[in-house]
């Protein structure tokens, strides 16, 4: 029962921002109708557009950088600036709505408050 599902796209967000979206997604098992799915791999890619990317969570890959991991730019879009903090509990491992409250709390901390 190794029924794999590629998933790939953008959730566009306001004020220019947006999410890239990769995932593998297997099906663990099955009851009648009702599948559980499990996410093997994944990439999450949080963009400004027209600056570059904020951050970028990786699931492990096989030739390097073998734990879940982030990628972390100081200066969006600065690759000069990136750091990899990788991500060892179970609770740090992200799913796709962490990515995006993420990039919420990044348009929160970085969008100035206008008083009218």
């Amino acid at each position: 029962m190794a029924e794999m599902v590629f998933v790939s796209g953008y959730v566009r967000c306001q004020a220019g921002l947006y999410l890239q979206v990769e995932q593998e997604i297997r099906l663990m098992a099955r009851v009648g109708g009702t599948g559980l799915f499990a996410v093997d791999a994944y990439s999450y890619k949080g963009i400004l557009a027209d600056r570059g990317t904020i951050f970028r969570y990786d699931s492990p890959h096989a030739d390097h950088n073998t734990e879940h991991h982030v990628h972390e730019f100081a200066t969006v879009g600065d690759p000069d600036t990136a750091t990899v903090r990788f991500l060892y509990g179970e609770d740090e491992v992200p799913t796709l709505a962490d990515a995006l409250r993420r990039l919420y709390h990044w348009h929160l901390d970085n969008t100035p408050i206008v008083l009218l």
